[in-house]
């Protein structure tokens, strides 16, 4: 969500480029983890649903970023970020929202 932020802020196209590494790099670190988490957080009946779903999900959004791209960055290359940055907000209050139903 930081290196979003920042690539927000930039003006020059070296720290875009930099931004988008470290989103990259940090993708790449929750991928590993979460993955990891998934696994060991369902009975073994169930994981085998879970991570494909799991692996699904990924993927599904590379593809809705791949037909989006160009929409977005015809609006502008900072329209790009603003959209990650309302998705992400978008997940953390949904997880934010599942978590207390999980607490009820």
């Amino acid at each position: 969500m930081l290196g979003t932020v920042v690539a927000l802020a930039a003006s020059a196209s070296y720290a875009v480029t930099l931004d988008l590494l470290l989103i990259g790099i940090s993708w790449s670190l929750c991928y590993a983890a979460g993955s990891a988490l998934l696994t060991k957080s369902y009975t073994e009946s169930e994981r085998s649903w879970a991570r494909g779903v799991g692996e699904l999900a990924p993927v599904l959004g590379q593809v809705l970023g791949s037909v989006l791209a160009g929409v977005l960055l015809a609006a502008g290359w900072k329209t790009v970020f603003v959209t990650v940055l309302a998705m992400i907000v978008c997940a953390l209050i949904a997880m934010a929202g599942y978590r207390n139903k999980i607490k009820s």
